[in-house]
């Protein structure tokens, strides 16, 4: 009769018990992203009131400027756009790049809701004219 012993030595024990935390620790920091991402679940992340990551591209809203991080207005700007583009499917008007290489462009949604326009109107930003843009699309 043979009998086999399992002789785990204390640092294979470790060794094991360190993978599997460092595979619980990484898959609660990519589900902890996921979570803190400002992502609206339809692959739009909106970064503040006038910019917004779709489709891979960062898009910044021509002719629109909202207040930054840390200015009053800036959280509301912020929900505002989310508001207006979640589970929207969105179409670009694209008019180039700025100096920070974010796509500017004029957003519509599917609803044919004028996102440069509607945060405008909506006092959530003012009109910003980037170098030569012409934003008369948004005095109207």
């Amino acid at each position: 009769m043979f009998v086999l012993i399992n002789k785990t030595t204390k640092m294979e024990r470790k060794t094991g018990i360190s993978i599997s935390l460092l595979a619980i620790l990484i898959l609660l920091g990519i589900a902890g992203y996921i979570i803190s991402n400002d992502s609206i679940g339809d692959g739009i992340k909106v970064i503040d009131g006038d910019t917004f990551i779709y489709e891979g591209k960062t898009i910044r809203l021509l002719c629109v400027d909202t207040p930054e991080k840390g200015q009053n207005g800036y959280k509301s700007a912020t929900k505002y756009l989310s508001d207006i583009i979640s589970n929207q499917q969105l179409t670009l008007e694209e008019e180039g790049l700025d100096k920070y290489n974010r796509t500017l462009a004029w957003v519509y949604t599917q609803d044919n809701i004028f996102v440069n326009q509607k945060v405008k109107e909506q006092d959530y930003g003012k009109i910003f004219v980037y170098e030569d843009t012409n934003c008369d699309r948004l005095k109207t």
